[in-house]
C-alpha cells in the first residue's frame, strides 16, 4: 500500500489543464489500487480464518461425572422419543451387525483432560470404533435399563464406545450414529416419573460423556463422519465442535444419604427389636406373660368387659395401629417412627410368639404338638420380617428419592445432580421391564399386612375378656340343677361344636393346605412380571436390576397373600362350625313331635337342625330337648345360649374385618381396572391382577355373608321359641299348673323374649347388621362388577393372544 499511495491522490486543482488530468488520473489509480488491496486482504483472511476456526460446543448438563453436549439433529432422526406410545418400534435396518455401523453417519465425542497432550490417539479411537459391536446404530442410548438405585456409574460395555462411553490412554471417547441421537427429556406418560431434565431445544439432540472424574476439567471435540465405515485416517485440523468445561463436584447429599438410609433401617431395626425383646422377654423364656393393651394393666374387669362388646371400638383401633405403623415409610423420618411405634410391628409379634409360648407350656398331648408348630410358624414368619422391614423402608425411601426428586431440590437436596442425563434415560425406561404394580403395589400388600397383624393383637385381647366372661357363664351352668350334665353331654358329642377344643381344630390348618395356599400365593405375585414377559417381552431374570425390585414385591406379596387365604380358609371354617353349633342348640331347645306344638320356630337352615336331632337321639348320651317352660331347664338354655353367643363374638372382629377387606379391595379393584382398560383400551397387568383377586374374594365375601346372615336369622328366631313356648303353656285344654308357678315362669319367658329383641344382633358389619337386604345388595353389586370386570378382560385376553 505504501507503494501505490507516494502522490496525494486529489491534489489542490491549480495548474494547467494537463497538470490537472495527470494529477486526477494518477489519484485515481493510487485509490483504486489501495481498494483492491484491502478487498483481496480481507478475503484472504476470511478464508484463513474460515479453515481454522471450531464452532463452540453448547452444554447442555454437568454433573460429577458427565458431560452432555447439544449438537445438531440429523433429518432421519426419531422426532421427541418421550412420547413414543408403549410397544412401538421403530423400524430396524438390516440386521447385520456391520451394517450398523458402514454407510450411516456417525457423531463422535472426544474428551481429554485439560493440559493433556493435543493430539488425540486416533488410530486406538479408530480400532476400538472398528471392533465395537454398533449397537449404538440399533439401540436408544438410554437402553433397557433400570435406575433406580445407585449412583451413576459407568455403561454396561464400558470396551465398546459405541453402545457406551469408552476410555483409553486418559480419552473418553463415545460413537453415536446421527440417526439415534436423543432428546428425550420428558419421562414416560406411564411411568408417572417428575420432570427434571431442562427442555432440549427444537434441532438439538444430546451427547453424553459418562465415567468422567470430579473436579476435572476436560476438552471435549466433536467430529462429524460421514461414513462410518470410513474414518479420516487422521485426526481433522478442525472438528465440528469443541469446548473445554469442567466437571462438578460430587454432591454428597445423594450417596451419604444413601449409606445412611441403610445404616439407619438397619440400625432403627435392631434397636425396635431390642426395645420389644426386653419387655417380651419374660414370656418367651418362662415368666409371666403380660397381654398387650392400650390402656393400663390394673384396669377393672367391667371397662374390659364393656370394650369387648364395641367391636367399633376395636376397628377404630385396629386403624389407628394401621396409620401409625405406616409412619415408618415418610419421608426422611420413616427409620425415627418405625422405632417410636416399634409396639406394633415388632411388639405384636413378639406378643404373638409369647402368647403361643405360653399356650405351649400350659398344653398336653395334641395340643402341645400344635402349638410347636404353631411356633415354628410364627418364628420363621417373624425372621422374614426382620429382614423384609429395613428393606421396604430402604425401597420406599428410595422410592420418594425418585419420584419426588423435585420436592427434595426445593429442601436443598439436589438428589439428581448426580445423576447423567443416560441415567435419566435408564430410570424413564424401567416401566418397560417393571410392572407398576412390581414398583408400586407392594404398598397395599404392606397394609393388608399390617391390618392382619393388629387384627390379630385386638382380637387376641377381646379374646380374654370373653374367656373370663365366659368363664363365670359356665361357673353358672354347672351350678344350675342338670346344668352340668346337659353341657358335658353336649361337648361329648361325636364332632361337637361346643368347648375349646373344637375351637382349636377348627383353627389348625394342615401342611396339604398351607402349601397350597402358599403356591396359590407365588403364582398371584408372579402375575405382573409373568404378563410383562408375555406382553411386553421383558426378561424373565433381568440382569439390569428390575429383578430385584420384583423380588421386593414378590416376597412381600406370597407373605401376605398367604396369611390372607389363611385366614379366609379359617374365616370359613369357624363359621361353618358357629352354624353347626347353632343347629345343635336349635335341636336342643325345641322338640318337634310335640302334640302341642302350634308351628316350628326354626325355618332357618331347618335341614341342619333335624340332622342334629339326630345326632342328639342317637348319641351316647341319649340327649332330649330342654322344656323350657320348666324353670330348671330353661335356665339352663339361657346359659347355654350365653355360651353359644360369647364363641360368636370371640370370631365376630375378624370376620368382619376380613369381610371389609374383601369387599373393600374387590370394589377397588373392579372399578380401577375397568376404567383402566376403558380408557387405555387394553389389558394390563393391573386387570389381570384384579381378575385373580376377586376370583378369591368375592366367593369369599358371598359365603361368609350368606353365613353369617344364617347366624342372625338363626337366633333371631329364639324369640319365637320363647312367643311359641308361652302360648303353648297357654293353650286352652292343656293341664294346668300352680298358678303362681305358672305365671312366674310366663313372665320370666316373656323377659327372656323380650331382652333378647332388644339385645344387638350378633353378626355385623361396620355397626350395620348383616340383613337379608344387606347381604343381598352387597353379593348383587360385587358380582356385577366382577362380571364386568371379566368381560374386559375377556376381550382384552382374545385380542392379546388372538
Amino acid at each position: 500500500s505504501s507503494m501505490c499511495a507516494r502522490g496525494r491522490p486529489f491534489p489542490y486543482a491549480g495548474g494547467t489543464a494537463d497538470l490537472q488530468l495527470a494529477a486526477m488520473a494518477r489519484g485515481l489509480a493510487v485509490w483504486s489500487c489501495s481498494v483492491w488491496w484491502r478487498l483481496l486482504h480481507i478475503m484472504v483472511l476470511s478464508s484463513a480464518s474460515g479453515a481454522s476456526e471450531t464452532e463452540p460446543l453448547e452444554v447442555y448438563r454437568i454433573t460429577p461425572n458427565s458431560i452432555a453436549v447439544l449438537v445438531p439433529r440429523h433429518p432421519s432422526a426419531p422426532q421427541d422419543g418421550a412420547d413414543e406410545e408403549e410397544g412401538e418400534e421403530e423400524e430396524e435396518e438390516p440386521s447385520d451387525e456391520a451394517a450398523g455401523v458402514e454407510g450411516r453417519p456417525w457423531w463422535w465425542l472426544v474428551a481429554q483432560e485439560d493440559g493433556a497432550d493435543d493430539s488425540l490417539p486416533w488410530e486406538s479411537l479408530k480400532e476400538s470404533f472398528k471392533h465395537g459391536s454398533g449397537r449404538g446404530a440399533k439401540e436408544d442410548t438410554g437402553g433397557g435399563h433400570l435406575y433406580l438405585f445407585g449412583s451413576d456409574h459407568s455403561d454396561a460395555s464400558a470396551h465398546d464406545p459405541t453402545a457406551g462411553t469408552f476410555h483409553q490412554d486418559g480419552v473418553a471417547f463415545r460413537a453415536l450414529v446421527k440417526t439415534r441421537c436423543d432428546d428425550r427429556y420428558l419421562p414416560p406418560k406411564a411411568s408417572f416419573m417428575p420432570k427434571v431434565l431442562p427442555e432440549v431445544p427444537k434441532g438439538k439432540c444430546v451427547l453424553e460423556l459418562t465415567s468422567l472424574k470430579p473436579l476435572t476439567k476436560y476438552r471435549l471435540k466433536l467430529f462429524s463422519l460421514e461414513d462410518g465405515s470410513h474414518p479420516p485416517a487422521s485426526e481433522p485440523h478442525t472438528p465440528a465442535g469443541e469446548v473445554t468445561e469442567s466437571t462438578n463436584s460430587t454432591f454428597m447429599g445423594m450417596p451419604v444419604f444413601r449409606r445412611a438410609l441403610v445404616v439407619m433401617c438397619i440400625g432403627c431395626m435392631i434397636l425396635a427389636l431390642f426395645l420389644q425383646y426386653r419387655e417380651h422377654k419374660d414370656a418367651l423364656f418362662g415368666g409371666p406373660y403380660t397381654q398387650m393393651s392400650d390402656e393400663p394393666l390394673a384396669v377393672e374387669e367391667h371397662k374390659e368387659e364393656a370394650a369387648a362388646q364395641k367391636t367399633s371400638d376395636k376397628l377404630l383401633a385396629i386403624g389407628k395401629h394401621v396409620l401409625l405403623a405406616l409412619t415408618m415409610f415418610l419421608p426422611l423420618i420413616g427409620p425415627v417412627c418405625f422405632v417410636i411405634f416399634s409396639r406394633i410391628t415388632i411388639g405384636m409379634r413378639l406378643s404373638h410368639i409369647a402368647s403361643i409360648r405360653v399356650f405351649q407350656r400350659q398344653s398336653q398331648g395334641a395340643n402341645a404338638s400344635a402349638g410347636k408348630r404353631q411356633l415354628a410358624r410364627a418364628v420363621w414368619a417373624f425372621c422374614v420380617n426382620l429382614i423384609m422391614l429395613p428393606m421396604n423402608m430402604y425401597f420406599v425411601q428410595m422410592m420418594c428419592l425418585t419420584y419426588g426428586a423435585n420436592w427434595y431440590s426445593a429442601i436443598g437436596m439436589g438428589t439428581a445432580a448426580n445423576m447423567s442425563f443416560t441415567g435419566f434415560q435408564r430410570q424413564y425406561r424401567c416401566w418397560q421391564e417393571a410392572s407398576g404394580l412390581e414398583i408400586a403395589g407392594w404398598a397395599p400388600a404392606i397394609v393388608l399386612s399390617i391390618v392382619l397383624l393388629a387384627t390379630r393383637h385386638e382380637n387376641r385381647s377381646l379374646a380374654t375378656s370373653l374367656r373370663r366372661q365366659r368363664a363365670r357363664t359356665e361357673a353358672m351352668l354347672n351350678r344350675t340343677p342338670g346344668g352340668s350334665k346337659v353341657y358335658h353331654a353336649v361337648c361329648e358329642l361325636e364332632n361337637s361344636p361346643f368347648g375349646d377344643a373344637s375351637a382349636s381344630l377348627a383353627h389348625e390348618l394342615g401342611v396339604k393346605q398351607r402349601l397350597f395356599w402358599l403356591v396359590l400365593a407365588s403364582f398371584f405375585g408372579l402375575l405382573p412380571h409373568l404378563w410383562m414377559v408375555k406382553r411386553h417381552d421383558a426378561a424373565i431374570l433381568s440382569r439390569n436390576g428390575v429383578a430385584w425390585v420384583t423380588g421386593v414385591y414378590l416376597v412381600n406379596t406370597i407373605g401376605v397373600t398367604t396369611r390372607f387365604l389363611e385366614e379366609c380358609h379359617r374365616i370359613y371354617l369357624t363359621y361353618k362350625r358357629h352354624l353347626k353349633q347353632l343347629a345343635l342348640f336349635q335341636a336342643l331347645s325345641w322338640q318337634e313331635t310335640k302334640e302341642t306344638t302350634l308351628c316350628d320356630p326354626f325355618i332357618t337352615r331347618n335341614w341342619d337342625i333335624a340332622r342334629a336331632r339326630v345326632a342328639l337321639k342317637d348319641g351316647e348320651f341319649k340327649l332330649q330337648p330342654l322344656k323350657l317352660e320348666n324353670p330348671a331347664e330353661s335356665k339352663v338354655w339361657w346359659h347355654l345360649r350365653e355360651i353359644m353367643l360369647n364363641e360368636l363374638q370371640a370370631d365376630h372382629l375378624r370376620s368382619d374385618v376380613m369381610v371389609l377387606l374383601s369387599v373393600t379391595f374387590s370394589v377397588l379393584a373392579g372399578v380401577f381396572s375397568s376404567l383402566l382398560m376403558y380408557v387405555m383400551n387394553q389389558v394390563t397387568s393391573a386387570t389381570i391382577v384384579s381378575g385373580a383377586m376377586m376370583s378369591i374374594t368375592v366367593p369369599f365375601t358371598y359365603a361368609v355373608m350368606k353365613r353369617r346372615r344364617d347366624v342372625n336369622l338363626m337366633v333371631g328366631e329364639h324369640t319365637n321359641l320363647l312367643h311359641g313356648v308361652v302360648a303353648e303353656v297357654n293353650m286352652p285344654l292343656r293341664p294346668q299348673r300352680p298358678l303362681d308357678t305358672h305365671l312366674q315362669q310366663e313372665r320370666f319367658l316373656l323377659q327372656m323374649a323380650t331382652l333378647i329383641e332388644r339385645q344387638c344382633a350378633p353378626e355385623t358389619m361396620a355397626s350395620f347388621t348383616i340383613t337379608p337386604q344387606l347381604f343381598s345388595g352387597i353379593s348383587l353389586a360385587m358380582l356385577l362388577l366382577y362380571g364386568t370386570m371379566l368381560c374386559f378382560l375377556g376381550r382384552g385376553l382374545i385380542e392379546v393372544f388372538y
